[in-house]
Formats: C-alpha cells, sequence, structure tokens
C-alpha cells in the first residue's frame, strides 16, 4: 500500500482523489493547501480517512507519506517538487514541470540522486483517440498537420494574461512530438490577450518544424463558446499517400474511411493509473508520465517564449 499526500486542493484535485481512492493499492493520507479551508474542503468531498495541513512538513508529522501528487500552481510547483524529492518522497506532478528547461533537468537529476520517482501527466499526448489518431498517420512521411484547442474559463484561477503558452500550449507541443520521431529544429510563436472576452484570454498560434520537413501548426487558449474545442483539440494531417482528421472526442476519419472510436477512460485516468503501477510495481516509467520526456517539450516550450518576447523564428538544436 503506497500512502500518498495531496499538496494543493483546487479543483484539479477532485479529480485526482477520485483516481487515487480508487485504487486497491493507494492509501491517500494527507491533504495539503496552503488555505486550509481548501484541504477542508477537498476532505468533505472526497470522503478520505486522510490529515489535512498547510504544509508537507506538517503532514508528515501527522501522517505517513510516501509520495506527494503536485498540484501546487505553476509558480511554486519546481520548489515543492524539489522539496517532496528532498525529503525523500516520489513526486506525482502536474504539467509542466517548469517552464524552462533547465530547472527540469536539474530536478530530474535530483530525483535520480535521492533515488525517487518523477513523473508528469500528459494526459493530452497520450489521451486514447489522440493515440488512434497518431497511429493512422504513423510511418507515413512527413506530416503537414494543424491543430486548435480552446477553452471557456468563466474564471481564471491562478491564470493570468499571457499564461495560454505554458497551460495550453505545453499539450499541444507533447501532441505534436508524437506526429513524428524526428526533432524540432524550429518554432514560432505569438500570443494575443483578449481582454474584451476575459482578463484572462488570449489566442496563441506555435508553429513547429521537424527535422523530417514535418510542419505542425496549433494555435489555441482561451476564449468564449464560438472557439470552444474538445479538451483533446481538433486535428489533421496531410501525408504523401493521404490524411486523417480528428475531432477530438470519438470520430476519426482516415482518408474516406470514418471510424467511431471505442469508449475509453480519459487520458489523465490512464496516465495516473500509470503512475500508480510504477509506484506499486515498480515497472519502468512509460512514456505517458516520463518526466525526461517531458523535459524535452519544455525546452520546445522554452523556445516558444523566446520566439513569443522576440517575434523571432527559433532554431533548436534537433530537440528530441
Amino acid at each position: 500500500m503506497i500512502k500518498i499526500a495531496v499538496v494543493g486542493c483546487g479543483q484539479i484535485a477532485q479529480r485526482w482523489l477520485r483516481v487515487l481512492t480508487a485504487h486497491p493499492k493507494v492509501s491517500v493520507t494527507a491533504l495539503v493547501d496552503t488555505d486550509l479551508a481548501a484541504a477542508r474542503r477537498l476532505h468533505a468531498l472526497g470522503q478520505v480517512d486522510a490529515v489535512t495541513a498547510t504544509t508537507v512538513h506538517q503532514a508528515l508529522a501527522l501522517a505517513n507519506v510516501e509520495a506527494i501528487v503536485n498540484l501546487t500552481p505553476p509558480a511554486a510547483e519546481p520548489e515543492m517538487t524539489r522539496l517532496g524529492l528532498t525529503l525523500g518522497l516520489h513526486v506525482l506532478a502536474e504539467k509542466p514541470l517548469t517552464v524552462r528547461a533547465a530547472p527540469a533537468q536539474a530536478l530530474i537529476a535530483h530525483a535520480e540522486q535521492v533515488g525517487r520517482r518523477l513523473m508528469v501527466m500528459r494526459n493530452r499526448a497520450f489521451d486514447p483517440g489522440y493515440s488512434a489518431f497518431v497511429r493512422s498517420v504513423a510511418g507515413r512521411g512527413p506530416l503537414l498537420a494543424a491543430g486548435e484547442t480552446f477553452v471557456q474559463l468563466r474564471a481564471p484561477g491562478f491564470r493570468t494574461a499571457h499564461t495560454a503558452l505554458a497551460d495550453l500550449g505545453v499539450h499541444a507541443i507533447e501532441q505534436a512530438r508524437r506526429l513524428t520521431d524526428a526533432p524540432v529544429i524550429a518554432v514560432r510563436c505569438t500570443e494575443h490577450p483578449a481582454a474584451h472576452l476575459a482578463p484572462h484570454a488570449g489566442l496563441v498560434t506555435l508553429l513547429l518544424e521537424f527535422a523530417d520537413e514535418t510542419v505542425v501548426s496549433w494555435r489555441g487558449g482561451y476564449a468564449g463558446p464560438g472557439l470552444r474545442t474538445p479538451a483533446n483539440g481538433r486535428w489533421s494531417a496531410d501525408t504523401a499517400t493521404g490524411s486523417a482528421t480528428f475531432d477530438g472526442q470519438r470520430q476519426l476519419r482516415v482518408g474516406d474511411e470514418m471510424v467511431e472510436l471505442e469508449p475509453a477512460a480519459p487520458g489523465y485516468e490512464l496516465c495516473i493509473g500509470d503512475m500508480l503501477a510504477v509506484l506499486t510495481g515498480g515497472s519502468i516509467t512509460p512514456a505517458s508520465v516520463s518526466a525526461t520526456d517531458h523535459a524535452t517539450s519544455i525546452s520546445v516550450l522554452e523556445a516558444a517564449t523566446l520566439s513569443l518576447s522576440t517575434g523571432d523564428r527559433i532554431q533548436l538544436a534537433g530537440t528530441r
């Protein structure tokens, strides 16, 4: 039985808690938030036999904890990940692990040094429906692909203006990288605020160039109901030998054939399941939760952020 503390008790914690408490080899022993009321609300909703605390140190003093789920806001997440590892705990983190490559690599090295697992949620890239789309174009040569992901948020939460790149764009980068084994060699990015819709609203565009001549264009952001897409986004791709489209839910068209995908658990359930399989069975960390592969996406994200600030096309040294 692996004993886990959930650190950060906002809305997304409810999703994690449902999956954690359903696992026969997991016990949630602590709920941690700087706002103790938030931890107590989650405790009441989840109906778990767990202590509530305002710090990880306090939780460790009150309960047996072997791993933490790090759901703190992006600005605090890297330091919480480091603290968890330093305290000898495994860390299951939400994306992005960091927004720059060097700190991500440092955290991965730290996990190796202390002999603890560090895994990252990569649910959009490894969602079953999107994976079917990836398989439909696999091995068919260079792709010309496009995607769009728009989310309607009534309240920004931790988000402020110009955060759509790190919050949504990192998903798009992870999804685009799954379309080819070739490395990213260049990126362009723009982001425009849309304060007339909401303080946190905006539009991001990404153009990723790969070493095999694959080009992926993506646009997305926080907007209203008119632009809203499924959470996985909508994707399409052309190759020299055919095309494919994915509606972000259950419809996949390959050439002229429409395929209705079988119902499947959402990507986040599969990713959490993979993390727990690693912790309870000691298996090799799969790509769906790999911090090392995620750090490569962070390198692309960092280049996109630089492009955003300079307006330039940023070249990468064959990031893969």
